[in-house]
């Protein structure tokens, strides 16, 4: 161990030489970029902030990160080195893994509040009862999975933006729907259905608003 240790050329920049065991892709770096890059002292890695550079940069890091690691940062030993790379990889596998998920269930998250809303359940009703709709949709008339907009509530007052699909065994629609909250109670200020294929809006706003 003393040995090595005496052959340990870790930290001295571009003069320090990668031992043949630790050549190779650097997964950490490949994932994480400009992260690892201030982990590991090697401030190239914030390049990731300049186009066109963002889009070769992971891949360069992959391939020079252990290098300039290596370089950059005294390590007590090689295993010393690919132990903390190692941890950088799995954290960047845990990374690109959970985002994703995280994003899809923010997203469903938000289009099942939108679906629970007052008025969302108070306009997809005055679509089903709607002649017009029925005649130019067909009926039973079906609803989509996602519902799109903003709801904003302030004690017992608040609007909302909200628009879902909407299809039936002859054509397909976009139900958009304006609401109000006064008193807490919700009206339904407009609601536009428009049939994808032909463009034609039904206006199913109630009289008087």
């Amino acid at each position: 161990m003393s040995e090595y240790r005496l052959e340990n050329t870790s930290g001295r920049g571009p003069d320090a030489a990668l031992p043949p065991e630790l050549r190779g892709w650097n997964w950490g770096a490949f994932f994480l970029n400009w992260v690892w890059g201030l982990g590991n002292k090697t401030f190239i890695a914030l390049l990731m902030f300049v186009p066109p550079a963002m889009f070769v940069m992971p891949f360069v890091l992959g391939a020079k990160g252990n290098q300039w690691a290596w370089g950059n940062t005294t390590w007590e030993s090689t295993e010393h080195f690919r132990k903390v790379q190692r941890l950088w990889a799995w954290a960047g596998l845990a990374t690109v893994t959970a985002l994703p998920t995280l994003l899809l269930v923010a997203f469903l998250g938000v289009g099942w509040i939108f679906k629970n809303s007052d008025v969302y359940a108070m306009s997809l009703d005055l679509v089903h009862k709607s002649p017009e709709v029925q005649q130019a949709l067909g009926v039973p008339i079906e609803v989509g999975w996602m519902a799109l907009g903003t709801i904003e509530i302030t004690n017992q007052s608040g609007s909302a933006e909200i628009s879902y699909s909407v299809s039936g065994p002859s054509l397909g629609g976009t139900v958009y729907v304006e609401g109000t909250r006064r008193l807490g109670q919700w009206t339904i200020e407009a609601l536009i259905v428009e049939i994808d294929e032909t463009g034609r809006r039904l206006d199913l706003t109630p009289p008087g608003r």
